[in-house]
């Protein structure tokens, strides 16, 4: 069996690395910026949803490509977790992308 590497697959082996190291940069630039509070709101009130997209972000390298790349078509939040006072102090964010064609429409 040839176990020897053909240029092609140097080059997608390359290619991989890159996307590797350009996906690893991203989560280290988004730690950089919650840690320099770069994701504190002015209003307070906004403050779970800013921790929710960044934890989804960190979550999956998927959620950074697709957010990276405007793949999705929206970020829905849910499961709200309220205090006494009915602020929203916890949620969940996710990225929801529509997959509709217009031939599947025209069925």
């Amino acid at each position: 069996m040839n176990t020897e590497l053909t240029d092609n697959d140097r080059a997608a082996m390359r290619r991989m690395q890159i996307f590797a190291f350009s996906m690893r940069l991203c989560r280290q630039l988004l730690r950089q910026l919650k840690e320099h509070c770069c994701f504190d709101p002015h209003p307070a009130k906004e403050q779970a949803y800013w921790d929710a997209l960044y934890d989804m972000l960190m979550r999956d390298p998927g959620n950074l490509e697709m957010f990276i790349f405007d793949e999705y078509d929206e970020i829905r939040y849910h499961s709200h977790e309220n205090d006494k006072k009915g602020r929203c102090v916890k949620c969940r964010a996710d990225m929801v992308r529509n997959t509709v064609s217009w031939t599947s429409l025209s069925k």
